[in-house]
């Protein structure tokens, strides 16, 4: 049960954060504002 209240408050702070930016920025691309979260094997295999 705490693992699903961990994920969860997570997901929100995700939720949020990524609702912030698109926000703050309506005309820029998501995945290349977001860029910088992604791994060195997601950039390897060009996973976005």
């Amino acid at each position: 049960m705490q693992t699903i209240i961990s994920d969860s408050r997570k997901d929100l702070k995700n939720n949020l954060y990524g609702s912030n930016i698109g926000y703050n920025n309506p005309y820029k691309n998501c995945e290349d504002m977001l860029d910088e979260f992604r791994t060195e094997n997601m950039r390897k295999e060009n996973i976005r």
